[in-house]
C-alpha cells in the first residue's frame, strides 16, 4: 500500500463508516464485482480488489492528506494551504494504484427519495477545483488523478447544469459520469396526507406509499 492511500485510511474517523464496518464483522469495504464494473466503465481504469473504499469521507481529508504526502510544512509542522474547514464529503469515495497512477475517485449517490441539487453539486464542484485544479493537473506531477461519478436509479435532468464544474468532472461533451443503481424493490414511504389521501404538508393523517 503506498504512502498516499495509508494517509488517506488514517485520517478517516467516520463514525458511520466505523459503525457499519462494526454491524458486518468486516475491517474494510470492497467493491462488488457489479458496481466495480459499471464504475470502470466510466471512468475507464480498472479497479483491484484492494482498493481503499470509506463512507462519507471528508473532502477536506483529501486535500490534508495531498499536501501531508507532496508537500513540505514550515518547521512548526504547519502547512501554508487553506482547508475549507466543512464537512464537504463523498458519499462513497475509493482510492487505488494502477500503471503508477493514485486515482481518487469521488462517488455520489442518490436513492428514489433523492434530487441532485445543482447548487449543492455547484459547491462540491468548487472544492474539488480548489484541491485538484479546473483541468484536474495540479497533482500530475505525483501523478494522482482524480475522478468524480454520480448514481441513481435515474440519470439526473437534462437541466442540470455543469458548465461551472472542472473540466475532468464532466465528459468531452460537458455531460456527466453517471450509472444506474436501485434500491431493493418495494421499499415503503410514509406519505403526510390528509383523510382523502391527499398530499398535506401539515396535516393529521398519512398513507404508505410503495416506492418501486
Amino acid at each position: 500500500m503506498s504512502d498516499l492511500i495509508k494517509l488517506l485510511e488514517c485520517f478517516n474517523r467516520k463514525e458511520r463508516h466505523f459503525l457499519a464496518l462494526e454491524l458486518s464483522g468486516k475491517e474494510g469495504f470492497t467493491l462488488s464485482d457489479c458496481l466495480r464494473k459499471k464504475l470502470e466503465c466510466e471512468i475507464g481504469v480498472g479497479i483491484p480488489d484492494c482498493a481503499f473504499v470509506a463512507i462519507d469521507y471528508h473532502l477536506d481529508w483529501v486535500d490534508a492528506a495531498l499536501h501531508k504526502a507532496y508537500c513540505t510544512p514550515n518547521s512548526n509542522g504547519v502547512f501554508a494551504h487553506r482547508i475549507t474547514g466543512t464537512q464537504r464529503d463523498s458519499d462513497c469515495f475509493i482510492a487505488f494504484e494502477s500503471e503508477g497512477w493514485h486515482h481518487l475517485v469521488f462517488l455520489e449517490a442518490k436513492g428514489p427519495d433523492g434530487k441532485w441539487d445543482k447548487d449543492q453539486l455547484e459547491k462540491k464542484a468548487n472544492h474539488l477545483k480548489k484541491i485538484f485544479g479546473k483541468d484536474r493537473c495540479k497533482w500530475n506531477e505525483v501523478k494522482v488523478k482524480p475522478h468524480f461519478c454520480m448514481t441513481s436509479s435515474e440519470p439526473p435532468k437534462p437541466s442540470l447544469k455543469t458548465d461551472k464544474w472542472p473540466d475532468w468532472m464532466t465528459k468531452e461533451n460537458t455531460s456527466y459520469y453517471w450509472f444506474k443503481w436501485c434500491l431493493p424493490n418495494n421499499r415503503l414511504k410514509p406519505t403526510r396526507c390528509d383523510a382523502w389521501k391527499n398530499d398535506a404538508k401539515v396535516g393529521d393523517h398519512f398513507r404508505i406509499d410503495c416506492m418501486n
